[in-house]
């Protein structure tokens, strides 16, 4: 037997003879192959079972067995519905199997103790309809019709008691005669379309004076845009030569601002030296910024001057001007792992920076110019850093 219908603990399943071990209690199943057209493929074919990666099953009992695939299906089938297969009939284990066209005519008679069966097939005999032919009768009779008249014949043969009445004229009397003549046609046409023409005619007048007014407002238009277009050429002249004097105001402002700037400078570094390397001269300074109020608005003057190509850079530059690494490294932006608060000690100082900031860029916040300080402060070890390495490198 080349199959065997199992009974496993979570239900039936018709399988190989080759997939179940010697002893006959359990079985090998696919268990990674999720398809069931790919499982029943499988086990048509009777592949056989690959130990590394399928599954041990533990088998409950053995109900059947067959030997083609086919008769496999159908006994599965009926072990869904019966719990002793080998029990069953016959008749019963092909249920459900395609029949051929002589077993479903045949006839089953049997006698009284239902012991014999005959069976008696019948075949279908197939009957045909003749097709019934006319049949015509020896006797046939042509059918003639009589023929049509000729008017012109009796015409001709009336011309003699009547001279009067010629082909000709006879036409003529009956076109007089019709009562749905061309003329009454023609006049009847006339009166129906007079109202519609003059509609029409409106219509076209109408459409005339339209096109005429269309014409006189475009023109009205041309002739106002050709005007709008004079006027914006004269204002964007004049606000070329507005340009050309704000650029020479603006420079003169910052000729004039750059030596301010330098008197300022030489006072400042009079009073105190910039970067300060000390942290007693920084708390004088910051001392000295919020009781002089002379001294606080030449220090924001000298640090406007510092630039750079965005926010970022003007705060890093406007810091490096006014303390060194060295310094910079006693300081947190909140005062974390044992360091002093910038925010906290230096207030006026911190009130400057957001000063010179704002004025370089309107737009930004005191949230990223406190980010900035505090990244700032945070690379103030890592640059000193640098600075010592490279002058150990020049040293030798």
């Amino acid at each position: 037997m080349a199959y065997k219908i199992i009974e496993f603990f979570d239900g039936i399943q018709l399988v190989p003879v080759t997939w179940l071990r010697d002893d006959q209690k359990e079985c090998f199943w696919p268990v990674n192959e999720k398809s069931q057209i790919k499982i029943n493929k499988m086990i048509a074919e009777m592949i056989n079972p690959d130990v590394n990666y399928w599954e041990l099953c533990p088998v409950k009992r053995i109900m059947s067995s067959s030997d083609s695939f086919k008769v496999g299906i159908e006994k599965l089938r009926l072990a869904e519905r019966y719990s002793e297969i080998d029990t069953v009939n016959s008749d019963d284990l092909s249920y459900g199997i395609k029949r051929s066209k002589h077993h479903r005519c045949s006839i089953i008679y049997s006698d009284g103790e239902g012991e014999n069966h005959e069976r008696l097939k019948l075949k279908k005999s197939k009957t045909f309809k003749k097709i019934s032919t006319p049949t015509y009768s020896s006797t046939f009779k042509e059918i003639c019709y009589p023929s049509f008249p000729k008017i012109f014949d009796k015409l001709s043969s009336n011309s003699e008691s009547e001279p009067s009445t010629s082909p000709d004229k006879y036409f003529k009397t009956s076109e007089m005669k019709n009562p749905y003549s061309k003329k009454e046609n023609s006049t009847q046409l006339t009166s129906n379309t007079q109202p519609i023409l003059k509609s029409v005619i409106k219509n076209i007048n109408q459409a005339s004076s339209f096109n005429s007014q269309f014409e006189i407002e475009t023109e009205k238009l041309k002739k106002t845009v050709t005007r709008l277009v004079v006027k914006i050429n004269s204002m964007q002249d004049q606000i070329f030569e507005m340009d050309n004097k704000l650029d020479k105001i603006m420079n003169l402002v910052v000729s004039n601002n750059k030596c301010a700037s330098m008197d300022i400078d030489e006072q400042i570094q009079d009073d105190f030296e910039l970067p300060i390397k000390i942290e007693n001269k920084l708390i004088d300074t910051e001392i000295l910024l919020k009781e002089d109020f002379r001294f606080y608005t030449r220090m924001v003057n000298k640090l406007k001057i510092v630039g750079g190509t965005d926010t970022n850079s003007v705060i890093r530059n406007i810091l490096k001007t006014l303390m060194t690494d060295n310094l910079a490294t006693m300081f947190s932006f909140a005062g974390k792992r044992k360091k002093k608060s910038f925010q906290d000690t230096l207030p006026t100082f911190m009130k400057i920076i957001i000063e010179v900031g704002r004025y370089h860029k309107n737009s930004v916040t005191n949230e990223d110019i406190y980010s900035i300080i505090s990244k700032w402060l945070v690379q103030a070890t890592l640059r000193k850093m640098l600075v010592q390495i490279l002058n150990i490198q020049l040293l030798q």
